[in-house]
């Protein structure tokens, strides 16, 4: 567990930008966990009122597709659990390498 990134808090405001209507009270204070994804950046949102066992992605508020320092597209999309809170910043590079240069 722990606190976002600098790098992580700009991609996801960039994602915020990009969603209809919805708001985030403060990134500061959003605590997230690593995702087991070969190093491609993913992580899971925590939730004070659920566990992460009682929580289910709803849908995707936000998408952008980016290209890494070798080329490789990457795809990142951000989705809110069945109560519309942040639940997960999902980061895929199409080859299933490592990310070489996180997007920004």
């Amino acid at each position: 567990m722990r606190y976002l990134h600098e790098k992580e808090k700009n991609l996801i405001g960039q994602l915020l930008d990009l969603s209809e209507n919805y708001e985030v009270v403060n990134l500061e204070k959003i605590q997230v966990k690593d995702l087991l994804d070969g190093c491609m950046g993913s992580i899971f949102f925590l939730s004070e009122n659920k566990s992460e066992v009682n929580r289910k992605m709803y849908k995707c508020i936000a998408e952008k597709e980016f290209l890494d320092s070798d080329g490789v597209p990457i795809s990142v999309t951000l989705n809110i659990d069945d109560d519309g809170l942040l639940y997960e910043l999902d980061i895929w590079k199409v080859d299933f390498s490592p990310i070489i240069k996180y997007p920004n």
